[in-house]
């Protein structure tokens, strides 16, 4: 595992959603899609943070709040992804190691990495942990085993 690289591992053209959108249209997405978490890019498409299923839960009985307030005064309070999201969230590189990834969720206690181009730091993939337990069962050659269980 220590000499595997991101790259060869990572899902690539992840799910994005904008800064601007609002916090149904995360939801409907994570829903569609069967995910946990939501890449946040901005206007031309740089990483500007992360927003994950948890995130969405904590925030609903907020919105929910906000929303029974502003029927009382009759305006309509949005409640953005921008608003609920983590800045800057913690990256790794295509060519860094899955061992490195490992290490970095592990120790912030996260479960995804945005994945960023070394030459321009632009947003090209993510990995999970379900990708390094992929990865680890295929090593172990259990991979069949998982395969067979999936249906697959």
């Amino acid at each position: 595992m220590k000499t595997e690289f991101i790259f060869e591992w990572m899902s690539l053209e992840p799910i994005t959603v904008s800064l601007e959108a609002e916090l149904h249209q995360a939801k409907q997405l994570l829903d569609d899609y069967h995910i946990q978490r939501l890449l946040v890019v901005d206007e031309r498409g740089r990483l500007t943070g992360i927003i994950t299923h948890t995130d969405l839960l904590e925030a609903l009985p907020v919105a929910a709040h906000r929303q029974l307030e502003s029927e009382r005064h009759e305006d309509v309070v949005q409640i953005y992804v921008k608003d609920v999201m983590t800045a800057d969230p913690v990256t790794v590189s295509t060519t860094d190691t899955v061992g490195k990834a490992a290490i970095l969720m592990l120790t912030n206690k996260i479960s995804g990495l945005p994945v960023l181009s070394p030459v321009d730091r632009s947003l090209v993939g993510i990995i999970t942990a379900s990708d390094i337990y992929t990865m680890v069962a295929q090593s172990w050659g259990e991979i069949e085993l998982f395969e067979a269980i999936q249906g697959g």
